[in-house]
């Protein structure tokens, strides 16, 4: 990827559209950006990074919508487009995104392009709008996601060391990211999960076999047989458990076949004894009742003379019973007689009442026919102001107009003087807003200078912590040093000691094994006679080898730590000639009182600049302000005038109107009084006149009614008496046919049905229980002479066995129960003896896979960290080929093979070679420069490693963000050198920096400068 032309509009300190030209370098392939902090040098690199992938490049800008400027007009979108080369193609991105413009609620404006720029013209790439496909597809063309690119293109500020100083941790990160070795970490989480489920599922059945355990103790009773011998051991395992359980299961077989035997024998005897008892109670019973019967036959013979009484009443009541009929007729025929005469009077009464309305009916009438002429009278003027009504409607309805005419006319003036103050109003808040724009303007400062000597100053500051933390840590080491030395002669002492010893006693070893008269094997000459030695001490060839060991961790010990003190010295030294060529005046005590002037001076200004930048956002609102004001003024002073012409118009109709209304009535509500007063007097005749006529004609029916209803009655009343003589004369036949003496006789005897039905009922019920006890008596004639039997006695005796048959019973329940959960257990632990072993296998084999995966040995590597190893040693061999001639063959980049402390993964860390003093370490000991030199190295080894995986990325182009201000003069001229190399591939390679060498060095500068408004513009220049 090769960038020929960026633009960006409304992006960062760029207010109007920015285009940077790339084929202005006229063959120049390495250019240096240059500008003042914060003039937008970054911002050229965070617009294409989001062009390319919709984000910006550093980690801590990613939030894009954040970078619209804060110069841009309301109208002015943030856009970015850029035109780049990619394997012979030509591509043109754009993407503007939204925002909220003044009197807006939501977001809008957002669009993006993507064409391919061809002879024939523009083709578009995707037909699809979505952001996500246009980022898939560009990210595809490219080859490289956004943090590959991020690692190889374009190395941002703040990001550049982290591959170099990281610890592994980080590394493993960046590495996966660009490698995606991300599912080997995700295999390894699911491994642990699955692992430790494992483990529980073991844990939870072990849990689950004691507490089963737990639960067989409880449950079977202690005894002496070898379940609960095994139970007395220190640990149980489920074989020896069952096989007790076993042993358990045959006691209780032969424990039930005894119980049952003697359980048969009791509950035969206890049957035979329930016989009895029920035998002996049905007697008892028998004899009761027989008892109950004689008592009650004696008292039905004493109710015999009481029974004949009522059989000859009931005889008596039979024959009244057939008079009753002829009695009540009588009696009905009576009561209607009587109903008759009453209802004969007051017919008479109502014929009366009818003759005296019907006369005031007529009178009535009369009277309503003498009002006739003037009720014909009002109706002609009825008709007469009805006729006149609609003009007095007419008038109202303009005079209501007037009136709302004349309100508007009244609202619009005062909206035009409210207008008009607000318009002065306006005009005068643009005045002063213009006024305070000015001087805030005049106030501003050049905040080059301010800010390059706050940079300096900042570094003199960070080099003088370092300085105090570098004499701090030579104290420390120094001291460690002496320690170091003391120990180490204390080491060469006692080895010394120890190998005397050893040689002496191997003297003492060889003069014990000569022989007298044989030849010595260190001479060669014959053995006189046999020497004798004393051993000092018991010294073998381990002590001494051990002390050697000891010796060598204290030498290796007292010269790791000089040359920590060395390395320590030279970075002490070169922090003291960094302070030399501060070209800034400082002075220690009142260097940080210096930093926070300046930072709160350039602090002050930003603040002015952000309220210059407010009112002039203020000023070109009171300005839109002021021209809407004086459209709506405008406006009501049209309304004014129409509304004006309006009123007079409707006044000249009003006038006009009421010329033609009649003198009698002013108003219309006084025609309407009058219409109504007499549409009342009108309807009352009307209404008068119909209930009169109604009320005669109802009198005159109510009076021929009542005639005919009188002569009605009295022909009912006549032959009502006639009927009632003749039933009187049935009766009295009736009487005296049935032979009763006279009718108080027939009374007397006289009784309901019920009556009748209830004394028949108490001789039948009688009869029957005389009958039925006369029988029982008879049959049970052996009772009479018998008594109770003693129940209470065979009852304690059955209640006796009763309760041995029960204990029997509960003891087989119990041995049942007993052998139903033996059963249960032995099943159970088959079961989990079964499972435990199947989980077990298992877990195992998961435990092994996770080791594996997760790096748990000895060397604590992991096998997604195995993979990265190789990545990193194949980065390292890339980056060591330019990194051994920038440092002159001083420097070589080595995989650590420490093991990182607190059980951490290892084997990511870096250390360095040092040619000159033949050690290696940390490259964190590096200087400012020599770091610089490493990590840039190293990201170009990344980026050709990268290159090579990834064989479809073809990157021209490389952009470093990053300080070539901590390099002297040779290590700069250096790195310039391996850039100009790099370059000479074909890449075309953009520096931000500072430095005036590398300005004066490189031919090609993009000079971005910040105007005293705020905003930037960028510039080329070529030498």
């Amino acid at each position: 990827m090769k960038p020929i032309r960026l633009s960006m509009t409304a992006f960062g300190p760029y207010k109007e559209k920015e285009t940077i030209d790339f084929t202005k370098l006229q063959g120049n392939q390495i250019f240096v950006i240059s500008g003042a902090t914060g003039a937008g040098k970054t911002t050229i690199f965070d617009g294409i990074c989001f062009a390319l992938y919709g984000s910006v490049s550093g980690e801590e800008r990613e939030n894009a919508k954040t970078h619209r400027s804060n110069f841009a007009a309301d109208d002015t979108h943030t856009a970015i487009e850029l035109v780049f080369e990619m394997k012979g193609k030509t591509y043109r991105i754009l993407r503007q995104l939204a925002h909220v413009k003044a009197g807006n609620k939501t977001a809008t404006g957002e669009k993006t392009e993507f064409v391919e720029i061809t002879d024939e013209g523009e083709i578009p790439v995707l037909d699809s709008h979505r952001v996500r496909d246009l980022n898939d597809r560009l990210e595809e063309i490219i080859g490289l996601t956004k943090e590959q690119f991020k690692q190889i293109v374009m190395l941002p500020q703040g990001e550049f060391r982290k591959l170099l100083t990281s610890d592994s941790r980080n590394k493993e990160q960046i590495l996966r990211k660009i490698f995606k070795t991300e599912h080997f970490e995700e295999m390894t989480k699911r491994l642990k999960d699955k692992k430790t489920e494992a483990e529980k599922q073991l844990l939870a059945l072990e849990t689950e076999r004691a507490t089963f355990i737990r639960q067989i103790k409880e449950t079977l009773p202690e005894a002496d047989r070898p379940l609960f011998h095994v139970f007395a051991k220190e640990y149980q395992s489920s074989v020896q458990i069952i096989e007790g359980l076993q042993h358990e299961q045959v006691y209780y077989e032969a424990e039930e076949k005894k119980v049952q035997t003697v359980h048969a024998e009791k509950q035969q005897l206890f049957t035979e004894k329930q016989q009895m008892v029920h035998a002996a109670e049905q007697f008892n019973l028998t004899l009761e009742e027989y008892q109950k019967v004689a008592a009650k036959y004696k008292e039905l013979l004493q109710r015999e003379a009481e029974i004949e009484s009522i059989q000859q009443q009931l005889k008596q009541a039979e024959r009244a019973e057939h008079i009753i009929p002829y009695e009540q007729a009588f009696r009905e025929q009576r009561k209607r007689t009587e109903q008759l005469t009453e209802r004969v009077a007051f017919a008479k009464q109502q014929l009366q009442q009818a003759i005296e309305k019907r006369n005031v009916a007529k009178e009535a009438q009369a009277n309503i026919e003498q009002q006739l002429p003037l009720y014909e009278k009002q109706k002609e003027q009825l008709r007469e102001w009805q006729r006149i009504l609609p003009f007095y409607e007419a008038v109202n309805q303009l005079e209501q107009q007037y009136k709302e005419q004349q309100h508007q006319l009244a609202k619009a003036t005062t909206n035009k003087e409210q207008y008009d103050i607000q318009l002065q109003q306006a005009i005068t808040r643009v005045k002063q807003a213009e006024e305070q724009y000015d001087v805030l303007m005049k106030q501003l400062i050049d905040e080059t200078a301010y800010y390059e000597q706050l940079t300096q100053l900042k570094q003199v500051e960070q080099l003088l912590s370092a300085q105090q933390e570098q004499r701090h840590k030579l104290k420390e080491l120094t001291t460690q040093h002496d320690m170091a030395s003391t120990q180490l002669q204390e080491q060469n002492t006692k080895l010394h000691q120890v190998e005397e010893q050893w040689l002496a006693n191997q003297a003492y070893v060889l003069a014990e094994q000569l022989v007298v008269g044989e030849i010595c094997p260190v001479c060669g000459n014959t053995v006189k006679e046999k020497i004798q030695q004393t051993q000092t001490g018991k010294i073998t060839k381990e002590i001494v080898e051990q002390a050697k060991i000891t010796q060598q961790q204290a030498e290796q010990k007292a010269r790791q730590i000089q040359t920590q003190v060395d390395i320590l010295n030279s970075d002490m030294q070169k922090t003291a000639e960094a302070l030399q060529q501060v070209t800034v005046a400082y002075d220690e005590a009142t260097n940080v009182e210096t930093i926070q002037k300046l930072e709160q001076t350039l602090n002050k200004n930003n603040q002015q600049k952000i309220q210059a930048q407010e009112l002039q956002q203020q000023l070109t609102q009171f300005r839109k302000q002021v021209e809407q004001l004086r459209e709506q003024q405008q406006v009501c002073l049209q309304q004014v005038n129409q509304f004006q012409m309006t009123v007079h118009t409707t006044e000249l109709q009003l006038q006009d109107k009421k010329q033609q209304l009649p003198v009698a009535f002013a108003t219309k509500q006084q025609v309407d009084e009058a219409i109504h007063e007499i549409t009342q007097q009108v309807a009352l005749y009307e209404q008068q006149t119909k209930q009169v006529n109604e009320a005669y004609e109802v009198a005159m029916q109510q009076h021929t009614t009542q005639e005919a209803n009188v002569q009605n009655m009295k022909q009912q009343h006549v032959e009502a008496q006639e009927q009632l003589s003749q039933l009187q004369q049935q009766l009295q036949e009736k009487v005296l046919a049935a032979g009763f003496q006279d009718g108080k006789e027939y009374t007397a005897a006289r009784l309901e049905t019920a009556q009748m039905n209830a004394l028949q009922e108490r001789i039948t019920q009688y009869e029957k229980e005389r009958y039925a006890t006369e029988e029982y008596l008879e049959k049970q004639q052996h009772l009479a002479q018998a008594e109770k039997k003693n129940v209470e006695v065979l009852k304690e005796e059955l209640l006796t066995i009763k309760e041995q048959v029960d204990l029997y019973v509960k003891q087989l329940h119990q041995i049942e129960s007993y052998r139903q959960s033996i059963t249960r257990f032995i099943r159970y632990l088959e079961q989990a003896q079964e499972k435990s072993a199947q989980l077990e296998e298992r877990a195992s084999q998961i435990i092994q896979l996770y080791d594996l995966m997760a790096g748990k040995n000895a060397q604590k590597i992991s096998f997604e960290r195995y993979l990265q190893i190789e990545y990193l040693e194949q980065i390292i061999q890339a980056a060591n080929e330019r990194l051994v001639p920038l440092t002159n063959g001083q420097y070589r980049l080595l995989r650590s093979e420490r093991v990182d402390s607190n059980g951490k993964q290892s084997g990511l860390s870096l250390d360095v070679y040092d040619a000159y003093t033949g050690q290696e370490r940390d490259v964190k000991t590096l200087s400012g420069g020599e770091q610089f030199n490493a990590s840039l190295c190293l990201a170009l080894g990344m980026s050709d490693i990268i290159q090579s995986f990834r064989g479809n990325v073809q990157m021209d182009t490389m952009f470093v963000d990053e300080g070539f201000g901590t390099l002297d003069e040779e290590a700069l001229s250096k790195a310039i050198d391996t850039l100009v190399d790099l370059q000479k591939t074909g890449r075309m390679i953009g520096i931000i920096s500072h430095v005036a060498e590398l300005k004066e060095t490189v031919p090609a500068t993009l000079e971005v400068r910040k105007t005293k408004e705020g905003y930037s513009h960028t510039t080329w220049n070529i030498k």
